[in-house]
């Protein structure tokens, strides 16, 4: 007596009124409710759905039937098997099929259809690689890596990374707080990667295992993309790391020209250490110019407040409000000169040290003495 997979497929779900339609070439089951639309392709002794908690197309079902009906038979193992699509309108471009027991649909359901069921997800070139474990699919790409979820057919491409730190602090504001870490591409070089401190090497790896290997240095990142048996030069500023290598990660050739971009168009940058009443710092951290102003602008005038800015050349201009006496509370600004061991430095406007930190960042230079009527004190 054979199984009647039907029926066992119908178990415990929301509804009983499926209906049989016609999808393309492939006579399916259809079970439509509150959470979504469920399509099952019964073949011999096997089960395949494809099921869309937003944004279902027919058009998407289609092509992804088409892309994996034929691989239905066959042993898949632990692995996933992508196929492209190309739907009109449709951001994602992959059909990817979980085979028996790896699927995360069927394993809480009868034995029968653990042994026998598959699904197909939609998903995006740049965020799944042909005949990887399924389970880091899961993982990387459903799980705790991208968090995406297999039924949103509405989403945009996210396209992923492998982030490996190489060196530099356990902790603090650096990429991953461990090694290999599978995180949004875009969040680490668009993100993470500005707060990245001077000195501190990463590497991520695509989905087509290119390693790309990047060290900060102060306002941009070099290093090399290796794409066997090529490597190319990598040097990008470090507020254009997307724009510049975010095309690698959504599966596109290496362009030599957005590899390597000239020094002149970094934006200006320093190190920050601040103290206030929300964070008070141990280490610098790298900050675009924009951002310094806008310290220097929000730091409450509050007596002990203090920021401290730092150049390319190691040059200083710190600042803290002076709020324990009789008057309103005002703003020392000073730099230090350590083989002197002076300190020179006045009472300033927030306007006056905006222009300093301003000058700091642009022409790497000390500016306070222009200023002038400065107070040195020795220590």
């Amino acid at each position: 007596m054979g199984i009647d997979l039907v029926a066992l497929a119908k178990e415990r779900r929301f509804t009983q009124d499926w209906e049989s339609r016609r999808v393309g070439r492939h006579d399916v089951l259809v079970e439509e409710g509150k959470v979504g639309v469920f399509v099952y392709l019964f073949r011999d002794d096997r089960v395949l759905v494809a099921k869309a908690n937003r944004g279902y197309r027919e058009d998407v079902v289609e092509a992804m039937l088409d892309a994996v009906a034929d691989l239905m038979d066959g042993e898949l193992g632990d692995t996933v098997h992508v196929r492209p699509i190309d739907v009109p309108g449709f951001a994602l471009d992959r059909a990817v099929l979980l085979g028996p027991g790896q699927t995360g649909f069927w394993e809480k359901r009868a034995p029968e259809l653990v042994e026998r069921g598959l699904q197909v997800v939609p998903a995006y070139r740049g965020e799944v690689a042909d005949g990887e474990p399924a389970k880091r699919f899961r993982w990387a790409v459903l799980g705790k890596g991208l968090s995406l979820r297999d039924g949103h057919w509405d989403r945009d491409p996210v396209p992923r990374a492998l982030v490996t730190r190489d060196n530099g602090p356990e902790r603090g504001m650096t990429v991953p707080k461990g090694r290999d870490m599978i995180m949004s591409a875009e969040t680490v070089l668009d993100n993470y990667g500005k707060h990245i401190t001077d000195g501190i090497e990463i590497l991520l790896r695509d989905v087509r295992d290119r390693e790309l290997r990047l060290r900060r240095e102060w306002d941009r990142f070099n290093g090399t993309l290796v794409d066997d048996p090529i490597e190319s030069e990598v040097s990008v500023p470090v507020d254009r790391l997307w724009e510049s290598l975010g095309p690698l990660f959504h599966g596109e050739d290496a362009d030599a020209a957005s590899l390597v971009t000239g020094p002149d168009v970094s934006l200006p940058m320093l190190m920050v250490r601040v103290h206030n009443r929300y964070r008070s710092d141990a280490a610098m951290s790298p900050v675009l110019l924009d951002e310094a102003l806008n310290w220097v602008r929000g730091l409450e005038p509050v007596h002990g407040h203090f920021l401290t800015f730092t150049g390319r050349s190691e040059g200083t201009v710190q600042m803290m409000w002076h709020a324990d006496g009789p008057n309103r509370p005002e703003l020392w600004l000073e730099t230090t000169y350590p083989k002197k061991r002076e300190l020179h430095g006045r009472f300033v406007t927030v306007e006056e040290a905006e222009r300093m930190v301003t000058i700091l960042a642009v022409e790497d230079r000390v500016a306070v003495g222009e200023l002038g009527n400065l107070k040195v004190d020795t220590w």
